[in-house]
């Protein structure tokens, strides 16, 4: 396994020798350290560390020599944490910044604004994810907003080294539901699955005021993390927790109230060791499935923790941090983005197919045909599916 190093102007000096590097990127971290032995100290602040086509890589940020272990390590900031440690700040003379368009071509302006075009590159292809006046919250750390600005739109963040540019090539994709078809089982991974079934579900918040006269509401999640006024577990199964927030007004305290309480609903958390073959991007979705017990989980990638050394590369993935609502809606929102690309292509073929058939006056229909219809008729289903007219009908 290659790990290249670069130098801060982008030039490339060789291979990194006899080393380990760990790193993690995601929910928290974006970090990572590598270390070598004394003998094989080759770089210092300001360089580039990674692994082609991959988006394994960062920048060196700090030097530290153990002399009584004859080793250097060095730490910095994986790509993720180049733009975590940048701020998305409102435009000038607005109260927000809001963008619109293309995924690719939003990405690119967030990066612009952020002044890093000189470590990441655009993807100038459209990605067909349109963003439609998303708004960023103030002041927020850019890889956190990114990913969640996408994940609003069934989308995720991929990164990959361009090593012919030596940039890093940003781009938008469709998140991808792997439970469907691939369901990870015991027999082929290891994996860590944590039932959480009552978190708090009954939040009381008291605002402006004192004593009697302090503004106080209650909410409450239901069995799926969603929150509102109307009360769903009880006796045993209610578990309760106090917030105090002090001089908030009804609105305020209602949203900042929901916000908190949505925090506790997190469905079951796993983590996931499986082999090199299977590569997942942080926002997609998988189901882990124990054949002894039975056991399974179904949830979103939220970090992934790689350890690379000269042989291979072994990854590590976090999943959690998401209410059962939100990952049935992540699902149906990736399912219906690919059932859209099925559709436009199964469209597009059958097209293609009327346009060469000898019959000029073939029909395509994208929507349960209705009469009148002939024979070799073509209709392209929900599921993306050609289905063809075998026996023509009149009114």
């Amino acid at each position: 396994m290659d790990l290249i190093y670069a130098k801060p102007d982008r030039s490339e000096v060789g291979v990194v020798e006899s080393f380990e590097m760990d790193m993690a990127f995601g929910y928290d971290e974006n970090d990572f350290e590598l270390t070598v032995p004394l003998s094989k100290n080759v770089m210092s602040e300001g360089y580039l560390v990674y692994v082609d086509k991959t988006e394994y890589g960062g920048v060196v940020d700090s030097v530290r020599l153990n002399t009584a272990k004859n080793t250097v390590c060095y730490k910095g900031r994986t790509w993720h944490g180049i733009l975590e440690n940048r701020i998305i700040e409102p435009a000038s003379g607005k109260d927000y910044r809001t963008v619109s368009g293309d995924a690719n071509k939003v990405l690119w302006d967030i990066v612009s604004a952020l002044g890093l075009g000189d470590t990441f590159e655009r993807d100038t292809s459209e990605c067909g994810i349109y963003i439609e006046a998303y708004r960023f919250e103030r002041y927020c750390k850019a890889y956190t907003a990114i990913r969640k600005m996408l994940s609003e739109h069934s989308a995720k963040l991929v990164l990959r080294i361009d090593r012919m540019a030596g940039k890093v090539l940003i781009s938008a994709a469709q998140a991808v539901d792997w439970s469907y078809n691939e369901p990870i089982s015991s027999d082929k991974s290891d994996f860590e699955i944590e039932s959480k079934k009552r978190p708090v579900n009954h939040l009381i918040c008291a605002g402006e005021g004192e004593l009697k006269d302090r503004k106080v509401i209650h909410l409450y999640a239901d069995a799926k993390g969603n929150v509102s006024q109307t009360r769903t577990f009880t006796g045993i199964d209610e578990v309760s927790d106090f917030y105090d927030y002090k001089n908030a007004k009804d609105d305020e305290l209602l949203k900042s109230g929901t916000e908190r309480l949505s925090g506790y609903q997190v469905a079951d958390e796993v983590k996931l060791t499986i082999s090199p073959e299977y590569e997942y991007d942080i926002g997609d979705i998988i189901t882990a499935t124990d054949s002894r017990t039975g056991q399974s989980a179904t949830t979103v990638i939220s970090k992934k923790i790689v350890s690379i050394d000269s042989d291979e590369i072994k990854v590590t993935y976090d999943v959690g941090g998401y209410t059962e609502s939100q990952i049935e809606q992540a699902r149906k929102a990736a399912n219906d983005a690919s059932a859209a690309i099925r559709r436009a292509d199964a469209a597009a073929a059958a097209a293609a197919i009327a346009s060469t058939s000898a019959d000029e006056k073939v029909r395509v229909f994208m929507s349960q045909p209705v009469p009148p219809y002939k024979k070799g008729d073509l209709w392209v289903n929900g599921d993306g599916m050609i289905l063809i007219c075998t026996e023509s009908k009149e009114e």
